[in-house]
């Protein structure tokens, strides 16, 4: 693959991962203030809400594990082996684990999940540092 091709595919790669951090910390901001079964109940004034995992909240949890799997297969397209791609699924792996657990329980362990997320804020720097040291700017 050409040098043109190979950044090109890195720097979509980063591009599309922003995107899923922006979204997944807009979906965590809805499952944490709306997403209840109970109406006008919050995770912050009902433990029912706390306690069950909402059908939105599952819908959000499916589809951020659709996007962690297809990235660390284009993750793997992209980087080839090394650093970045090591960082990469190690930060999947712990998504995936948290989802994955969250919705085979459906209890408690939903609101942990959805903590996990907040570790998307995260990815938004780290792409921003890679794509920095990709162009030699640091």
């Amino acid at each position: 693959m050409n040098y043109i091709k190979e950044m090109a595919l890195k720097i979509s790669s980063y591009i599309i991962s922003t995107l899923h951090a922006v979204a997944a910390i807009f979906v965590w901001l809805e499952m944490t203030f709306v997403s209840c079964s109970l109406p006008g109940k919050t995770f912050f004034d009902s433990f029912t809400c706390l306690n069950t995992c909402s059908p939105g909240m599952q819908v959000g949890m499916i589809i951020s594990l659709s996007y962690l799997f297809s990235d660390m297969i284009l993750a793997k397209i992209a980087f080839g082996p090394g650093k970045s791609f090591n960082e990469t699924v190690f930060h999947h792996m712990i998504g995936l684990i948290g989802l994955v657990s969250a919705l085979f329980i459906g209890r408690i362990v939903a609101v942990i999940a959805i903590c996990i997320l907040i570790t998307e804020i995260s990815t938004i720097f780290l792409n921003n540092r890679h794509i920095l040291k990709e162009l030699d700017l640091i």
